[in-house]
C-alpha cells in the first residue's frame, strides 16, 4: 500500500510532467526544456529605434518533426503592434531561407501582443498543436519569439539565412544574415548515441 506521502508525491510528478508535454513551446532560448538550438547566428549590438526591436540572436534546429526557429531580442519584451512611425500597427519579422535552388520566404506578423498571422511563400499557416505550427512570444527580458513549423513545410539542412524585424514604419529595425548548416534528425540522434562513448574512451 502506497503511503499519502508517495501517492501525493506521485500525483505532482505526473502533473508537471503532463503539463511539460502539452506546452512543448516556450522561450527560453531551449527547444523543449533540455536541448539547445543546434545552430545559432548572433547579431552586432547596433542602436535601432524603438530598442526592443534590436536583433541579439536567432537560432534553428530540426527537432521532434518540425523545424523550430527562436529570435532573441535585446531588450524585451519583443514590440507587437509597431515603433512611433508605425502606419499598420503591426511588427513583422521576414526570414528568407535560401537552400540550394530554391527559396522560401517566412512572414510572422505580430500584434497586439500575439503572433497574430504566420505565411510561408505567401500562403497562410494554420496554428495548433496538430497544424502547420506553433509560436510562443517572450514576455519581460526574455524578449523575443519561438516558433516551431511542420518540417514538411520547412525543412533546410543547410541555407543561407536573412531575417529583418521591422515595424512596418518608416523602415527596417534591424536585420541579421549568415550561413546555417542544420543536421537532419538522425545525424542529431547519432551525435547523441556518440557522445556517451566518445567520453567512455576518453576516460579508459
Amino acid at each position: 500500500m502506497l503511503s499519502s506521502r508517495i501517492l501525493v508525491a506521485l500525483l505532482v510528478g505526473l502533473f508537471i510532467a503532463a503539463t511539460a508535454s502539452a506546452s512543448p513551446v516556450t522561450f527560453d532560448g531551449n527547444i523543449d526544456v533540455n536541448d539547445s538550438y543546434y545552430a545559432t547566428l548572433t547579431d552586432g549590438d547596433e542602436a535601432t529605434v524603438p530598442n526592443d526591436l534590436d536583433i541579439e540572436s536567432v537560432g534553428f534546429d530540426l527537432y521532434d518533426g518540425y523545424f523550430w526557429m527562436g529570435v532573441e531580442v535585446y531588450t524585451g519584451p519583443m514590440a507587437t503592434d509597431g515603433g512611433d512611425e508605425t502606419m499598420l500597427g503591426e511588427t513583422k519579422f521576414y526570414a528568407r531561407f535560401e537552400a540550394g535552388s530554391g527559396t522560401d520566404l517566412l512572414i510572422i506578423t505580430l500584434d497586439a501582443g500575439v503572433v497574430s498571422e504566420v505565411k510561408l511563400n505567401g500562403t497562410v499557416l494554420t496554428v495548433g498543436d496538430t497544424e502547420d505550427y506553433e509560436a510562443m512570444l517572450g514576455s519581460g527580458v526574455n524578449g523575443g519569439l519561438e516558433i516551431k513549423i511542420d518540417d514538411s513545410l520547412l525543412s533546410p539542412i543547410s541555407f543561407t539565412f536573412f531575417g529583418q524585424l521591422d515595424d512596418t514604419g518608416w523602415g527596417n529595425d534591424d536585420q541579421i544574415a549568415g550561413f546555417v548548416e542544420v543536421p537532419e534528425p538522425v545525424t542529431l540522434t547519432l551525435i547523441a548515441i556518440g557522445l556517451p562513448l566518445v567520453l567512455i574512451r576518453r576516460r579508459r
